[in-house]
């Protein structure tokens, strides 16, 4: 390259102007073919890095989705079974919940069902800069309402925790606990439900208990809702090798 420099340049001095121009020309086709060599090896690599990412994006979703969506079913037997408690203590002639059913609820461990996401692979494209340069406009807007989704959720855990967790401690007012044997379950969980129903705080407190279900209720579903369609996106968008 540097000696057809040197030779366009010594044309240009004598003024063979046809061979000049036909020099100047080769250089800069040179220079043209390099530049497009390298871009086209960038874009593959870029696509490369793309595949591999989305590949395990796929695995990392089917695993969300199916967590999501036992959560969703776990919150949305909680909620029924928080309303059906509420009315029946409101006296809107509901019947009881079996105390079986109300110990599934209170002796539960923890205090907010959470769901045990991980977005390990997610994070990483974000710190790389492949999520912002998906090829597909409409998979990069569906994580983007996913993400947003989850930051819905991180917020009402923590807006919700002080209240959800006085719950909890008004229940423990009439809660024992008794050693447990591998056959007893939630029977080592005791609940004087009498004198629990019969406190004037109840039914606030299973209001609001039944409330915050009723919301971790309809964002886990939404959530799932959300990594349903990436996971419907993925196969069409997944680069072919």
């Amino acid at each position: 390259m540097v000696t057809l420099i040197h030779r366009s340049v010594h044309a240009l001095r004598v003024h063979d102007w046809p061979a000049a121009v036909i020099e100047l020309v080769i250089v800069v086709l040179g220079i043209f073919l390099g530049l497009q060599a390298d871009s086209w090896n960038d874009r593959r690599l870029a696509l490369a890095t793309e595949r591999e990412y989305l590949s395990r994006l796929s695995e990392e979703v089917q695993s969300n989705l199916e967590i999501y969506r036992q959560r969703s079913e776990r919150n949305r037997w909680l909620s029924d079974t928080a309303t059906q408690y509420f009315d029946y203590l409101s006296g809107e002639g509901s019947p009881r919940v079996e105390e079986a059913t109300l110990l599934g609820v209170f002796c539960s461990p923890g205090f907010i069902l959470g769901a045990a996401y991980d977005n390990g692979v997610l994070d990483e494209m974000i710190s790389a800069g492949v999520l912002a340069n998906l090829q597909n406009a409409a998979l990069r807007a569906s994580i983007a309402e996913y993400r947003a989704r989850q930051s819905i959720w991180r917020d009402l855990l923590e807006d919700s925790s002080d209240d959800y967790k006085s719950t909890f401690r008004f229940i423990d007012r009439y809660r024992q606990w008794r050693p447990a044997t591998e056959e007893s379950g939630f029977a080592n969980c005791v609940i004087d439900f009498k004198s629990l129903e019969s406190d004037p705080r109840a039914l606030t407190m299973v209001a609001s208990y039944q409330r915050y279900r009723f919301w971790f209720q309809l964002n886990t579903r939404a959530i799932a809702e959300h990594l349903e369609r990436i996971a419907d996106l993925l196969p069409v968008v997944l680069p072919k090798s």
